[in-house]
């Protein structure tokens, strides 16, 4: 889900071009394919920089390649 009601117009439209692409960069991150989740999240960054959401998922990705996590995760992160 993505809420817009308090982005601009312009970042509305960049947010939008690049939904299905974030959208596959986290279905990779649950799977935990972290290093290809965090290129996915890179190059959205480049579109829109401005997508806080993206700050998120590439500081969790770099913090799993480093540390990955155990057997037994389900694919969400509390930090």
């Amino acid at each position: 889900y993505e809420v817009f009601d308090s982005d601009d117009e312009e970042l509305k439209v960049l947010k939008s071009e690049i939904s299905s692409r974030v959208a596959h960069g986290i279905a990779l991150y649950r799977e935990g394919k972290f290093k290809e989740a965090d290129l996915i999240f890179k190059e959205c960054k480049e579109i829109c920089p401005d997508d806080e959401l993206l700050v998120l998922y590439i500081k969790r990705c770099d913090t799993l390649i480093k540390i990955p996590p155990g057997a037994d995760w389900a694919g969400i992160s509390n930090f």
